[in-house]
């Protein structure tokens, strides 16, 4: 299934990298959407990593399963700014699409907050 392809469907999406990557609902269950490729969000062999190569500059993002797998370096959000340090992990999610992802897969919470706010 492709966004493109279904009505009604509510969630976020961004470009990362010259990748188009959506989260969404759709029929009560969360999606994510990397190109044309789709993962149930919620799959017990959905397995997704993300962290950063310091000295390179770069973020890994990676994502594993049964259906198919993707991963990708690109530059990390930091690199650009003078001097600055890695003391706050917690930035990632607000200023990394992808880290954002990997939040929301880590935390069931988030998941279901998700579910309900894009089903109203």
């Amino acid at each position: 299934m492709q966004i493109s392809t279904v009505e009604n469907v509510s969630g976020n999406l961004h470009q990362v990298n010259g990748h188009t990557v959506a989260l969404y609902a759709l029929d009560g269950q969360l999606y994510l959407q990397i190109d044309t490729k789709t993962w149930p969000f919620s799959a017990q062999q959905l397995k997704l990593s993300y962290h950063h190569k310091v000295p390179q500059q770069q973020t890994h993002f990676a994502l594993t399963s049964p259906t198919g797998d993707f991963a990708i370096d690109y530059p990390a959000w930091w690199a650009n700014i003078p001097d600055f340090e890695l003391v706050e992990p917690e930035m990632d999610k607000d200023e990394d699409y992808l880290a954002h992802i990997y939040e929301v897969w880590q935390t069931p919470s988030i998941q279901q907050a998700l579910l309900k706010k894009w089903a109203a």
